[in-house]
């Protein structure tokens, strides 16, 4: 098969599973370069072997035959999901960030969502609960895409969609979002105050932006700048303290930053399931200090920060 061919499957399995209008969102050619930019990270033979395990879940398969085609996604970091009545523990429980994201009562009825840095859409679904106008993930790794539709092809949750591009490629969205989710990225990206304009530039006036990241805890303006790695992790820019992350937020031109969240980071919400990876934060954190990093710095401890733009 082609790459031609192969991006032209791509393009119908996102288009199929969705009943968005992905024309009147994103222009079909700049839709096929996404996909074409993406899949040069990919080989074909990880593509045919998701293409397969996907036309061949069914809803009368046996459980058994249904989880051994939904682990040929794997690793799967969010999760859980049940489809085909199968389990899906994945690394993280993400169940318990959701319940966080909730005590900020934002109503998300009949509003336009974007997700940014989706993964496989999980809070997407959840965000299908309370009936949003639409609601668009947008995420470059293909992995995470062929994940949601395996679970969105069962599901067929009306108005969601995840497209194959990052937060950089926000320009060519013919759409304005009410309310825009940032979780898990900033801390990853090489200049966050960067991210935060881009994220201002494409919120309308009156748009809502809820943003989860690491932070310090200290009650100062402190950042920390991981020399290689935190937690294992690679790419950690920098991790802010919360005055720090709010100075930053006004300073873009956010206003009424609320602290909703801050949660310590635990293994009953991060750890190693049959699939996820081999490893996960147990294996991270100092054994004889939990309370750090194997690298020796703070563990994990996030929040989740509520601000509009006027």
């Amino acid at each position: 098969m082609t790459d031609l061919k192969l991006n032209l499957k791509l393009l119908t399995i996102i288009k199929k599973d969705t009943t968005l209008p992905l024309k009147k969102i994103v222009k079909t050619r700049h839709l096929l370069e996404l996909i074409k930019k993406r899949y040069k990270t990919l080989g074909p033979t990880q593509f045919t072997q998701w293409t397969t395990a996907l036309n061949s879940l069914q809803n009368d398969l046996p459980p058994s035959i249904a989880k051994q085609a939904l682990q040929q996604f794997s690793p799967w970091r969010k999760g859980p999901f049940n489809v085909y009545d199968v389990n899906i523990d994945a690394e993280w429980n993400c169940q318990l960030k959701w319940q966080r994201v909730l005590k900020s009562t934002i109503s998300f009825h009949n509003k336009k969502i974007i997700d940014i840095g989706c993964g496989n859409g999980y809070y997407l679904f959840r965000l299908s609960e309370y009936s949003p106008k639409l609601s668009i993930g947008i995420d470059p790794t293909i992995q995470f895409l062929m994940q949601f539709h395996a679970i969105q092809q069962t599901c067929q949750h009306p108005n969601i969609a995840i497209l194959p591009m990052g937060y950089e490629d926000l320009h060519l969205l013919h759409l304005s979002f009410d309310i825009m989710l940032c979780m898990g990225l900033y801390y990853h990206h090489p200049c966050p105050t960067q991210l935060l304009k881009t994220l201002w530039n494409h919120l309308p006036k009156k748009g809502i932006l809820i943003i989860e990241t690491l932070i310090l805890t200290t009650n100062t303006e402190e950042i920390l700048h991981p020399k290689k790695r935190y937690a294992n992790m690679k790419n950690i820019s920098e991790i802010p303290s919360i005055p720090t992350l709010t100075q930053q937020l006004k300073q873009t031109g956010f206003k009424d930053m609320t602290v909703i969240d801050i949660t310590k980071t635990t293994t009953t919400e991060q750890r190693v399931t049959e699939w996820s990876l081999p490893q996960s934060l147990s294996d991270f954190l100092d054994p004889q200090n939990p309370l750090q990093t194997i690298e020796g710095y703070p563990a994990p401890v996030r929040a989740i920060i509520i601000c509009n733009k006027p």
